[in-house]
This record gives C-alpha cells, structure tokens and sequence, in this order.
C-alpha cells in the first residue's frame, strides 16, 4: 500500500468513526439486505476497546454514505495494485 493509499483509507476509517460517535447504532433499524457487513475496533486509552459489527444494507448507506467508504477506497487499492501487476 502505498502513502497516498493509507491516507485514503485512514481517511475513510476516520469518517465511519465519526458517524459511530454521533451515531452509536446507525444501522439498528432492521434492514430488507445486507450489501456489506464492517467490523471495526477502536483502540481506548483508559478502557477496553470499542468493537462492533455493522450489517449495512441500503438505507444505512444512502443515509450515511461514509460508511461505505473504506470498502470504495479498498476496492480502489485492490484494483490500482492489480493494475500495476498486471504492467509488469
């Protein structure tokens, strides 16, 4: 991965975390799909680390879209280092 790459994925990460502070369910409304599921951990300085599940489908996404960010920035990272293999 390269810097450019992380800082696009740390970017990406950094927005979900800041949907789930303000929103701490933002999928709990049950959902007809799922499109994709994100788990995450939140490494806490004083107590045990935040983790969770979110199942997200349709609706979560159209109404939090920075959600599906890190899947669009790695889908983007896969496709740029199949690319430069396939150069080689």
């Amino acid at each position: 991965m390269s810097g450019e790459q992380a800082v696009a994925m740390l970017g990406a990460l950094r927005d979900v975390e800041l949907v789930l502070m303000h929103h701490p369910s933002p999928c709990a409304v049950s959902q007809r799909e799922t499109l994709q599921t994100l788990d995450f951990r939140i490494p806490e300085a004083t107590i045990a680390d935040t983790t969770g599940t979110l199942a997200l489908g349709s609706e979560c996404l159209d109404t939090y879209p920075a959600l599906a960010a890190p899947l669009h920035v790695a889908n983007t990272i896969y496709s740029e280092q199949a690319h430069a293999l396939q150069c080689r």
